[in-house]
């Protein structure tokens, strides 16, 4: 938490965050975020092209 916390001050440089956007989208990254019995009881995005 406290790391969290700290990590809220940072400022990256927008040419970072775009190179981060294009190694890490919807098109680069595959497979569920959680396992299907996991998925059942968690309130989070569950893409159908997944």
């Amino acid at each position: 938490l406290i790391e969290d916390l700290q990590a809220s001050g940072l400022q990256l440089p927008p040419e970072l965050l775009v190179k981060a956007d294009e190694l890490i989208n919807r098109q680069t990254v595959k497979g569920a975020r959680y396992p299907a019995g996991a998925q059942a009881d968690i309130d989070t995005e569950d893409f159908a092209d997944e």
